[in-house]
């Protein structure tokens, strides 16, 4: 190009750009006449004049370049300024990695507790079969949330199951604890007694072997197992040539037929071997007796609704035709999957929504990084709306960079959510998880996998987008005629940060907040009088074969002898019995009881209570007060006359204003067989469960005059935790060699495990709520720093006309204080309101209390003004002819 032509090119190229930046182009990219002079006059303009005239920049010069092809160019060209800033980068990928770590780590507990707790085909098809009576009520919320009722009645279940037209398969199971003789000694293992057809319900088929025949439940058939994974690895070393192997089970020689897949482990509770359920005739025509869990797979085409009403009216008609055993009962049908909401839903649904909150607050601290530096590079943006880059194509390469960062920040969460998982899995102890559905399938698998990429996608989106859209939105001509002094940002955009911010403070109030009271309620948990003592106690559990003590008589005389040689050992100060340990998360035995010269009007009117079979020396080994009367004592046998204790709570609610001791109550209605027993004195509350908003109303046998085949023994020892325990094992051996005993814990440990999961969630939520507290901050800081580089000059203006330091702090703290005052009162709203739903949720265990709130609120205020501070007190220290010459 000669130089006499150049003025014409450059007239015809001003012109082109006037076109681009006034008349009814200009509206699209922000634009406005400019007086004066024109766009050509710049750097940045003449730059873009230059490149209207050059080959290919033109949209319609390239009709064939289609979206995936612009999308492909985005993403390289984002990888590029990805590269370019690492440090932005690295903030940016650890911000969110933090946020979508929790998500995900969240997640895979949600999905395998949830979702898929149980590995069944058609798994909404299976429901469980409960028995409901109307005088035993609802002990606590979580029996209320997880729908369950009383076990069936043998003759019951088959008369359910012959109503063939609602379900498939209607299957039934026991759950025990057998002793198995093995190269150790004996051992107890946990087994189930199950309906032939069990396993063909459940579509689950042994990895080899077999499963049960029909003719092998009968009674007086030959014993025959199938055995768990687990099992089959640990005592039979994985030997591939199992089947057909003996096994002495409670004394009965039986035949291992199957062996399960790792995979199955129902029902819950670490099952090692599954035995036939073999109902004697005398059980087949049972009806006052609740002992038979069923499960139940509905026929296609049937829905719940239909099947409860159908199985209601059955349970009318057997209530005519058997008055006095069924008379009230109804019927209860749960969906498994639903059955196993009771306690894990609601911490599992808070867990995913604290998660929830840290994952915005991360994209709203994102959101602000992004606008700050679509604010800066608002020369570059200007420059490719005016080559004619449309709104649409410039958000889309900007959502493409902040795409990159989000990817980045997925892959580290993966490794974050790992850690946690893993951190979870190891706090919670096997006890209790064993009876989590789901447990053993908690890890990052492949639906964790597209969850977590699903989340950094729309984590980078919704960090992105705002920012993207408002620098689409460029004032074109003030952007391309700024001089190198740098940007300045509109009060739209100003808004949008400000925004951001505040958002920010609120949701860290919310949260931590929720951590706080979470944190509350566990201490008021541990403060909690339960009633007794548990320090310095050891608990193991004992079970009678029924093979070697088939009569109530025998049993009683194996514990009479075994406490009375615990008596004589010096390194115990004291020895007791219970057929179920306090705040033991086991099922508690209890039903329908009798007062003598109170007959019940109706079933709906009978009186209910749980039932504990103890021995005298309960009470002083965890220290239960006997408030009034006496404790039972060795002359409590089984000839002489029945007596029993009361809790306090039962006293009051069945014995108002009246004196109890004396009167005589009957476990069973008025009807049922056996003795009538004569209360002799009244003994303090026991909260059994940590969910129990009330004492559960409590009747105590003498063991000896209701001995149970399984219970606990109970010892008090100030001696070392090693010497009680051989000195226990020695005694139990001496008075039968073959009887073993396990579950040996403290109690102290009892009632640890029995709150893990409150304690688990506290920590949880506190780590969420430290998180969210620390990226609150972070972008207050991030503000107020890009606040005082944005008025830089006219800080060093105000300081050379003689402003002092506190006018400065004034100038930049004030809307910092405006920020932080409006995100709080947002803030606080939200907290009382999750508050209230985490109260409802969690079984009353949380309480928002005001002084919670002003704690969390005060403290987060405080810290707020401190990262503003410290970015305020550097400005006010600034030397204004340094930042002069600077500027």
């Amino acid at each position: 190009m000669s130089r006499a032509s150049r003025p014409d090119d450059v007239r015809s190229w001003d012109a082109r750009v006037r076109v681009r930046t006034s008349g009814p182009a200009a509206g699209e990219h922000g634009g406005r006449p400019v007086p004066g002079g024109t766009v050509f006059s710049s750097r940045p303009g003449r730059l873009a004049c230059l490149s209207l005239t050059l080959p290919g920049n033109d949209r319609e010069a390239s009709p064939g370049r289609t979206v995936i092809v612009d999308l492909i160019r985005d993403l390289r060209h984002g990888l590029r300024i990805t590269a370019r800033h690492p440090a932005f980068t690295a903030g940016v990928t650890a911000i969110l990695a933090l946020g979508i770590g929790a998500n995900a780590a969240t997640f895979s507990f949600l999905d395998a507790l949830l979702l898929r707790p149980f590995p069944f085909p058609d798994l909404d098809r299976f429901v469980t079969v409960w028995e409901t009576h109307p005088e035993a009520g609802r002990s606590s919320d979580y029996e209320a949330a997880s729908g369950e009722g009383n076990p069936l009645a043998s003759a019951d279940y088959l008369d359910f199951r012959a109503r063939g037209d609602l379900f498939d398969q209607l299957v039934a199971y026991r759950e025990r604890q057998l002793i198995v003789r093995g190269p150790q000694g004996p051992e107890y293992v946990q087994s189930t007694l199950v309906t032939p057809d069990f396993f063909r319900a459940l579509r689950a088929a042994p990895a080899i072997g077999r499963v049960f025949s029909p003719e092998e439940a009968r009674p007086g058939r030959d014993g025959v197992v199938v055995v768990s994974h687990g099992f089959w690895q640990r005592y039979f070393g994985a030997d591939p040539a199992v089947l057909s192997r003996s096994l002495e089970v409670d004394g009965r020689t039986c035949t291992v037929v199957g062996v399960m897949p790792p995979t199955f482990n129902f029902p819950l509770g670490g099952v090692d071997l599954w035995a036939p359920l073999s109902l004697t005739e005398e059980e087949r025509g049972q009806r006052d007796r609740l002992s038979l869990l069923v499960l139940a797979r509905l026929k296609p085409g049937v829905t719940l609704a239909r099947a409860r009403v159908e199985m209601n009216a059955l349970a009318g008609r057997l209530g005519a035709q058997y008055p006095r055993t069924n008379t009230g009962r109804g019927v209860s049908l749960v969906r498994l999957r639903e059955q196993q909401f009771g306690i894990t839903a609601p911490f599992a649904l808070v867990f995913q929504g604290a998660a929830a909150f840290v994952l915005l607050i991360a994209c709203a601290n994102v959101a602000g990084l992004f606008l700050t530096r679509a604010t800066e590079r608002g020369k570059e943006v200007a420059v490719r709306l005016a080559l004619g880059a449309g709104r649409a194509r410039v958000v889309r390469q900007l959502l493409a960079e902040n795409l990159l960062p989000a990817l980045l920040g997925g892959a580290c969460a993966l490794w974050l959510a790992q850690l946690g998982v893993d951190l979870i899995r190891t706090n919670l102890s096997p006890g209790i998880a064993m009876w989590m559905a789901g447990w053993n399938n908690i890890h990052l698998e492949r639906r964790a996998l597209l969850f977590t990429t699903a989340v950094a996608l729309l984590a980078g989106i919704a960090s992105g987008m705002a920012p993207a859209w408002r620098a689409s939105r460029t004032n074109l001509l003030d952007a391309l005629k700024e001089d190198d002094r740098g940007a300045t940002t509109g009060p739209r955009t100003r808004r949008l940060r400000s925004f951001f911010v505040a958002s920010q403070v609120a949701l860290a109030l919310v949260l931590l907040a929720g951590a706080v009271l979470m944190v509350r309620g566990f201490l008021d948990l541990i403060d909690l009088d339960q009633g007794f003592d548990p320090q310095n106690v050891m608990t193991m559990h004992l079970k009678l074969p029924r093979s070697k003590y088939p009569d109530p008589r025998r049993m009683a005389g194996f514990y009479d002898e075994l406490l009375r040689d615990l008596e004589s050992e010096t390194a115990l100060q004291s020895a007791g019995l219970v057929s179920q340990l306090p705040a033991d998360l086991g099922p508690m035995p209890g039903g329908v009881f009798s007062i003598e010269g109170r007959p019940a009007a109706s079933p709906a009117e009978q009186s209910a209570a749980s039932f504990q079979s103890v021995s005298g020396g309960l009470f002083t080994s965890l220290r239960i007060q006997v408030l009034r009367g006496r404790p039972f004592d060795a002359a409590d046998g089984p000839d002489s006359t029945p007596v029993a204790l009361v809790s306090r709570s039962m006293a009051r609610r069945f014995w108002p204003g009246e004196d109890p001791i004396g009167r005589r109550i009957k476990p069973g209605d008025s009807g049922a067989s056996g003795p009538w027993f004569t209360i002799v004195g009244i003994v303090g509350d026991v909260k059994q469960y940590w969910f129990d908003r009330e004492p559960r109303p409590t009747l105590y046998l003498p063991h000896l005059q209701r001995p149970e085949p399984e219970m606990w023994l109970v010892i008090r020892s100030p001696a070392e935790e090693a010497a009680a325990l051989s000195a226990v094992r020695k005694r139990v051996l001496d008075v039968d060699p073959d009887q073993p005993i396990d579950e040996i814990r403290s109690m102290s440990q009892v009632v640890s495990e029995s709150t893990a999961i409150i304690r688990i969630a506290a920590g949880f939520m506190v780590v969420l709520g430290v998180v969210a507290f620390v990226l609150a901050l972070a972008g207050v800081y991030a503000l107020t720093s890009y606040h005082v580089a944005q008025r830089r000059h006219e800080i060093a203006v105000r300081v050379a006309l003689g402003a002092g330091h506190g006018d400065l702090l004034r100038l930049v703290l004030g809307r910092i204080v405006r920020l932080t005052g409006i995100g709080l009162a947002a803030g606080l709203v939200g907290a009382v309101a999750i508050g209230r739903l985490m109260s409802s949720l969690l079984f009353g265990i949380v309480h928002p209390d005001a002084a919670s709130l002003a704690l969390v609120t005060g403290a987060l205020a405080a810290v707020a003004l401190l990262a503003g501070y410290l970015p305020a007190r550097r400005a006010a220290r600034v030397d204004p002819l340094a930042a002069l010459r600077h500027e």
